[in-house]
């Protein structure tokens, strides 16, 4: 099994950046208190990088098609 190297950095304000790849980063926001079913953080944005805008049409289509009810 390949391994990825997953650095976290603090932002303030319980906000820390996730960063799984070079293309991939989370911000996540820790919760005072544990929330439904015990998790301790909530996800606040995620950023995703492409090679071209053609490709980050096709990918937020894709998106938009399995979740046809977010705005």
């Amino acid at each position: 099994m390949s391994q990825i190297r997953v650095t976290a950095k603090q932002l303030g304000d319980r906000h820390f950046q996730i960063n799984l790849s070079s293309r991939v980063a989370v911000i996540t926001q820790t919760l005072l208190k544990p929330g439904k079913g015990g998790r301790l953080a909530r996800v606040k944005a995620v950023y995703l990088g492409f090679d071209n805008y053609e490709q980050a049409i096709a990918a937020a289509n894709d998106i938009r098609s399995q979740f046809p009810f977010v705005a």
